[in-house]
C-alpha cells in the first residue's frame, strides 16, 4: 500500500510501499507499539470504552502522578478485588517485608481482615511510623511509633477515656510537674483490683523502697489484710494492725494537744495505760510509770511516789 513520506524539504506525499514501508499487524482494541524501526505490533495495553488495561507493571521514575476527576473526591480503587483475598498495597520498595514502609488496604469482603488498613514499617531497619505537622516530610514529628512499638506523643494528651487497664510492667509513669486526680464521681479512687495478696505502695523516693513510703494491704492479703504501714525506706515507723485493732509506733511520738479517752469505759483493760515494771532511766519532768510499789511521777527534778 501507500506510505506517507517527505522529500526532505517539509513537503509530504503518499508514495507506493516498498523499501522502508510500514509493516506489521495488530489486534483491534490493543494499543500498538514499535517493535522495530518500521514495524508496529501489539503492546501490553488494551482499551475498552473508558477503561485502559495494562497487562504488566507501570514504572514511574522522576515524575509526579496526579489524579483528577470532575467530582470532589479522587479515588484510587481496585473494584475488581472486593473478594476474600482482595487488597491494595502502596509501598516504597519491591514488595518485600524488608523493603520500605507500606500501606495495605483490605477489601471489605476479605476473608480474615475485612476492611482493615495496615500501616507497615520495614522489618529490615529501625524505622518508625510517624505523624508530622506538615504535608510533606519537612516538619516536626508530633506522634511516632517505633518498629518495636515504642510510642511518643510530642503534644499534650488532653483526654484519655479507657475501658480497659493500663498495665505497668517495666515502665514508670513520671509526672513532670504534678499529677492531679479530678473527682467526677463519689467513687473515684486508685486501687488494686482482682489480685490475691495485693498491696499498693506509694513512695516519695527514687524507687519504691527509698524515701518515705506507704504500703496499703488488700482485703485478701494472707497475713496483713487491711493493714497500713508508714515506712522510712524499708523500716516500719507507724503500723496499723487490723487484726489487733492497734497502732504501733517505732520511735518517739509527740502530741501537741490534749490526749482524751472516752468518758466511761467497761470491759477488760483501761482506755489509757502507762509503763509498768521498773523505773526508766534518764528521767525527764513529766515522766509517769508504775512498779509493784505503786505509781511514780517525776516532776521539778524529783520523783514523787510511790502513790498507792
Amino acid at each position: 500500500g501507500n506510505v506517507l513520506s517527505t522529500n526532505g524539504s517539509g513537503i509530504l506525499c503518499w508514495t507506493a510501499g516498498g523499501a522502508g514501508a510500514l509493516g506489521g499487524s495488530g489486534t483491534a482494541g490493543t494499543i500498538a507499539k514499535w517493535s522495530a524501526a518500521a514495524t508496529l505490533t501489539d503492546s501490553i495495553m488494551t482499551e475498552s470504552g473508558a477503561a485502559l488495561t495494562v497487562a504488566g507493571t507501570i514504572s514511574l521514575s522522576g515524575i509526579f502522578v496526579k489524579f483528577t476527576s470532575t467530582g470532589t473526591i479522587n479515588n484510587l480503587v481496585t473494584s475488581e478485588t472486593n473478594t476474600g483475598t482482595g487488597s491494595l498495597r502502596i509501598q516504597a520498595g519491591g514488595g518485600s517485608a524488608t523493603y520500605g514502609g507500606g500501606i495495605t488496604l483490605y477489601a471489605n469482603q476479605h476473608a480474615t481482615k475485612p476492611g482493615d488498613v495496615f500501616l507497615g514499617i520495614s522489618s529490615g531497619s529501625g524505622g518508625s511510623f510517624r505523624f508530622g505537622n506538615t504535608g510533606v516530610d519537612s516538619g516536626s514529628d508530633v506522634f511516632t511509633i517505633s518498629s518495636v512499638g515504642d510510642t511518643v506523643i510530642s503534644g499534650t494528651l488532653t483526654s484519655l477515656n479507657m475501658g480497659g487497664n493500663i498495665d505497668l510492667i517495666t515502665n514508670n509513669i513520671t509526672a513532670g510537674g504534678r499529677a492531679d486526680f479530678t473527682i467526677v464521681t463519689a467513687s473515684t479512687g486508685v486501687y488494686r483490683a482482682g489480685v490475691t495478696n495485693s498491696t499498693l505502695q506509694l513512695s516519695g523516693g527514687s524507687t519504691r523502697d527509698l524515701g518515705g513510703n506507704i504500703i496499703l494491704y488488700g482485703e485478701s492479703h494472707g497475713s496483713k489484710a487491711f493493714d497500713l504501714e508508714f515506712r522510712a525506706s524499708t523500716t516500719v515507723r507507724l503500723e496499723w494492725d487490723n487484726s489487733e485493732l492497734k497502732f504501733t509506733v517505732t520511735g518517739k511520738l509527740t502530741i501537741t494537744d490534749l490526749v482524751q479517752t472516752k468518758a466511761s469505759h467497761s470491759g477488760a483493760g483501761s482506755p489509757f495505760r502507762i509503763p509498768h515494771g521498773v523505773a526508766p532511766t534518764s528521767l525527764t519532768n513529766g515522766d509517769i510509770w508504775t512498779t509493784t510499789a505503786g505509781l511514780f511521777v517525776y516532776v521539778n527534778g524529783g520523783t514523787v511516789g510511790p502513790l498507792t
